[in-house]
């Protein structure tokens, strides 16, 4: 399974835990992928994307949702 299919499945703590350690490993294979794969780009795209986005009720599937998204999101 693939980061973006389990980041759809995250329903836990235990969940995000084990997406934070595929977010990890897929940033340290295949950072080239990724439109932001320095610290600074990164965390401008998180900020940015939750600004632009409705403020859903917090969940471990939402925290999963904006680090996936902040991995492209411009």
């Amino acid at each position: 399974m693939n980061i973006d299919e389990f980041s759809e499945k995250v329903e836990s703590y235990d969940d995000f835990l084990v997406f934070l350690d595929l977010l990890n490993s897929d940033f340290s294979n295949k950072s080239e992928n990724w439109e932001n794969n320095r610290l600074d780009q990164f965390l401008e795209s998180l900020s940015a994307y939750c600004k632009e986005k409705d403020r859903p009720s917090p969940s471990w599937k939402t925290f999963a949702d904006i680090l996936i998204a902040a991995t492209v999101y411009e």
